[in-house]
């Protein structure tokens, strides 16, 4: 199997890395073992050395272990002095100081081993010292106390190796202190035997119990045996519990009793080995069955413990479980031998070498099948055939300041002579140097393939320099390195002149860097855009093009070329845009058609409100001179300017000049409200129905925007049961719309929803009027009677709302109109502010008001003045900015007009602003296309409110202004 090019690095690298993690832990069951090893040793010393050389056989095996020239063994006497029984005979021979003892109290406990003993911790060093004259020479030192229950009762010092000492040495030389802990207690104890009477027998069971103390915490299996029937008599801890079987169990006993006969049968035949040979038996593996956890596997000591006479008395017996150990490394084993079998099944060279010797440290199969079993032999022998390392090794390339870097090269191997492609890299081999990988990817048929690509390019460039399209070809810096005749002859140009120019200055600097950033998008998965864009031609006229564009990726997804396919579509853009300017003369046309109709229902429901307006307050004139109230004239006044609003409201909405103020809204509130307003309106022909479902739940919607949905519906059905009367059914209720039924209804979504039904009984319409019901400014009314926005606006707000709205209609029958507003669900999160309730905020300010329409103005005073404020007012823009000149901070803050002559409310707040930046600003306008909050903030002004001015809204609006 052939590895793809672009993973196989990859594969590769990743299994040699989980190879090299095999042999890491291989290691580290190496040192477990050596530490077990030691640990063994120690106590075989304990068990099998009498009490005067034990001292002295530690403290060898010590050195030995530490590769250390110097040591001693200390121990802590009953009367606290340090005694050292074991001293290298180097350093009593050859130490030349006055007075030398083995024997230390603590007053003399002095440099880094005094330290080890007060602290009870562990030092080292490795230069250099001071001693006293006559002492030897040391130049490192390591020194660990002995301690047993957080108190030190001896000490081990090691020096002068050749090598430095280190963290490593220390936690070792600290395992083996830790080890000989209750082992040299226990001797303590037992070397206290010699006082007098009571005591001594005290010391001695003392020294007993702790001697059994320390066998139950050995972690190995401690078992004796007699000579004779091979009975168990002592069983530590540790046995107990990895048998299952309690020492009473045990004791008494002998290996039949418990295990298999074959099992037992081997145990008693090593055992009989042990006591006739009278030797250490090691047995590296001994399994055994054991009560409740199966089988395990143990590593097993036997030694004859002998008596008086040198007869074998006892068998002592030291097992560990080995049982993980040995699934660990059977499962490493066939781990490794798996990983081997994949490196040997990938059929690309792959090997590792030492950059130093350039010995072969690893090959797989496929170089064995290649170059033959060349493993331990010089890279450049066995891969080469050369007698010297190569010239063009990569050695440099990938060590050094390149390291964990790979090398990516070519070459032609000369035993084979087939092309390789190389992947070179540095890794760290387990025993922690750092060696050379390479995987080598057979290339020698693509090369093959490249060279007839060439041959085929060639002809490949005579066909498309025929071409009657321009095709050219350019590197990612812009280098033209390919053009037709074609695109040479639409510059004018030759290609001598063309090649190796920047493809970019064919293209107007304002278009340059879109152009660039088209080519930068293009990418592996999308490599391939048709775009069109403007260029200058070879008489310096600005042309239109049409391009499609290929990028071409190398096998590292690195773009090497781009491509490119145009042709000239000047004429074609230019058709289209006469034809554009054909039809938006068109759309003018038949907007001014509109306009007459807009005109005229404006004027209509703008007359009917001026009669409201100019009715009620002659009533109220009359009233007041008859002193009665006239609170009712000035309501109706007030509803007929609530109207008079919503009208604007309404062709601003349609002409998208406002924003809608949402907030969770109780739909029913808001019918209830309009049926009031409706009814009086409506003849008593029309009866009015309602049914108001009473539900909790919200939408979130502008009222007014709703309140004129509904309106706008009512109106439109009492006008086609206008001359013959009928029923107007109004119902609001909530429905839950399906996965079905939002199919049927595509701009919905599935959910919950309130539904508004207005259906009358009136003349109904038939098809055409039907699709054409929501166009804008179609109407079915006569001239004058309203402005054929209704429906439009209608469909308009309930689709803001995401909802939608259905119209079903029959001639002669009615109509019935659906509104579908999307039920807000409890616990959704909006964003509203909230109405503040209590009286109008007010101040003591000093406020300049500009309004070139004195009534205003007059109505603006006595608003302001009413709430304490200070006001002078100019109904001349120029008038105000002289007065503005003349005391800049006689005012706290500005509310001007928008729209006044000579100067308007923009430019009076610029001039203003100039003076005086601080100065809060308010702007006011009824209407403007051309102005927005947030262009008149970033002008440098406060606030920005519509007309016309209400008293709550232009208190609050000063207060924001001027706290901020």
């Amino acid at each position: 199997m052939i590895i793809p090019l672009i993973i196989a690095p990859a594969i590769s690298y990743f299994f040699l890395k989980m190879f090299m993690q095999l042999l890491l832990t291989e290691k580290a069951l190496r040192k477990s073992e050596h530490d077990l090893e030691i640990r063994n040793r120690i106590a075989n010393i304990f068990l099998t050395i009498s009490d005067e050389e034990f001292y002295g056989e530690v403290s060898d095996y010590i050195l030995e272990v530490m590769e250390s020239k110097y040591g001693l063994f200390g121990q802590i006497a009953e009367n606290g002095h340090l005694i050292i029984p074991s001293l290298s005979r180097d350093i009593w021979n050859e130490c030349q100081v006055p007075d030398k003892t083995t024997a230390f109290p603590p007053e003399k406990w002095g440099g880094l081993w005094g330290r080890a003993l007060r602290e009870g911790k562990s030092f080292y060093s490795n230069g250099p010292f001071h001693v006293p004259e006559g002492h030897i020479s040391i130049f490192r030192f390591l020194t660990v106390p002995i301690v047993y229950r957080e108190n030190a009762i001896g000490l081990i010092s090691i020096a002068n190796r050749e090598t430095d000492y280190d963290e490593q040495d220390k936690e070792l030389l600290e395992s083996i202190a830790g080890y000989i802990a209750p082992i040299l207690m226990a001797r303590l104890q037992r070397d206290r035997k010699d006082f007098a009477g009571k005591r001594a027998e005290k010391a001695l069971r003392d020294s007993e119990m702790f001697l059994n103390a320390v066998v139950d915490n050995i972690p190995d299996m401690i078992f004796v045996k007699d000579a004779d029937e091979l009975r168990f008599v002592r069983f530590n801890k540790a046995g107990e519990n990895l048998l299952g079987y309690s020492k009473d169990e045990l004791v008494g006993r002998n290996d039949y009793d418990f295990f298999p006969k074959n099992e037992a049968d081997f145990f008693t035949q090593k055992d009989r080995e042990v006591l006739s040979s009278g030797k250490l038996l090691d047995i590296s593996e001994e399994p055994i069955q054991t009560k409740y956890r199966g089988e395990k596997i143990l590593h097993t000591k036997k030694i004859p413990i002998l008596d008086k006479n040198g007869k074998p008395e006892y068998l002592l017996g030291i097992s560990e479980d080995i049982t993980e150990r040995k699934l660990a490394e059977e499962a490493l084993y066939e781990e490794r031998e798996k990983l081997i079998s994949i490196f040997d099944s990938i059929d690309e060279v792959i090997y590792v070498s030492d950059p130093e010797t350039y010995e072969l440290l690893y090959v797989n199969a496929k170089i064995h099948q290649t170059f033959g079993n060349i493993e331990g032999r010089k890279c450049y022998e066995g891969l080469q055939g050369r007698d010297t390392p190569c010239p063009f090794c990569t050695n440099d390339q990938i060590f050094g300041k390149n390291a964990g870097q790979p090398y990516i090269w070519e070459f032609q191997n000369k035993i084979n002579m087939r092309w390789y492609r190389c992947i070179d890299k540095a890794i760290k081999w387990p025993d922690g140097r750092m060696v050379r990988y390479e995987l080598a990817i057979d290339i020698h048929d693509r090369k093959l393939a490249e060279e007839a690509f060439r041959d085929g390019e060639k002809r490949y460039r005579a066909v498309v320099n025929d071409m009657p399209g321009m095709i050219f070809r350019f590197l990612p810096d812009g280098t033209l390195t390919f053009v037709n005749s074609a695109y040479c002859n639409y510059f004018g140009k030759t290609d001598e002149e063309l090649l190796g120019r920047d493809f970019f200055q064919f293209i107007p600097k304002t278009d340059q860097e879109n152009i660039k950033s088209h080519f930068l998008s293009l990418t592996r998965e999308a490599p391939i855009m048709t775009y069109e864009h403007q260029v200058m031609a070879a008489d310096g006229t600005i042309r239109w093009q049409e391009w499609t564009d290929r990028a071409i990726f190398d096998e590292q997804d690195r773009v090497i070329e781009y491509q490119c396919i145009g042709k000239d579509i000047t004429e074609k853009k230019l058709a289209l845009e006469e034809k554009t300017k054909l039809v938006k003369q068109l759309e003018q046309s038949q907007k001014m058609e509109a306009i007459g109709t807009l005109a005229g229902g404006i004027a209509h429901d703008f007359n009917n409100i001026l009669q409201a307006v100019l009715g009620y307050t002659e009533l109220a004139r009359q009233k007041h001179q008859a002193g009665k109230r006239i609170t009712h004239e000035l309501d109706m006044v007030s509803k007929a300017g609530t109207r008079a609003t919503d009208l604007v409201k309404q062709i601003l909405s349609f002409s998208r000049q406002t924003e809608p103020e949402r907030k969770p809204s109780d739909i029913s509130l808001i019918v209830q409200e309009a049926l009031k307003l409706l009814r009086p309106s409506l003849p008593t022909t029309i009866e009015i129905r309602q049914e108001i479902a009473d539900t909790p739940d919200t939408v979130l919607a502008d009222p007014t925007q709703i309140h004129q949905v509904l309106m706008n519906l009512c109106t439109n059905a009492a006008h086609a049961m206008m001359d013959k009367g009928g029923v107007l059914d109004i119902i609001l209720d909530s429905v839950v719309i399906g996965e079905k039924s939002a199919a049927q209804h595509v701009e919905l979504n599935p959910g919950r929803y309130q539904r508004l039904t207005v259906s009358d009984t009136g003349l109904g319409m038939d098809k055409e009027t039907l699709i054409r019901i929501f166009d804008p400014f179609f109407t079915t009314k006569e001239k004058g009677k309203g402005t054929g926005m209704g429906m439009s606006v209608v469909h308009g707000i309930v689709k803001s709302h995401g909802g939608t709205i259905t119209v079903y209609s029959e001639l002669g029958i009615g109509s019935t109109f659906h509104v579908y507003l999307p039920i807000l669900e409890p616990g959704a999160d909006i964003q509203q502010s909230a109405a503040e309730p209590g009286t109008l905020p007010a101040g003591m300010e000093r406020i300049l008001f500009v309004d070139d329409e004195e009534p205003l103005v007059e109505l603006a005073r006595e608003m302001l003045e009413s709430l304490g404020y200070k006001v002078t007012s100019r109904t001349s823009s120029i008038e105000a900015m002289e007065l503005f000149k003349h005391d800049p901070h006689r005012f706290d803050l500005i509310i001007t007009d928008l729209t006044m002559p000579h100067l308007t409310g923009i430019e009076l707040s610029n001039e203003i602003i100039k003076i005086r930046p601080d100065i809060p600003i308010i702007l006011c306008t009824g209407f403007s296309a051309t102005i927005t909050p947030e262009k008149a903030k970033a002008a440098g002004i406060r606030e920005f409110v519509m007309k016309p001015l209400l008293i709550e809204q232009i208190a609050k609006t000063i207060r924001v202004a001027l706290d901020g």
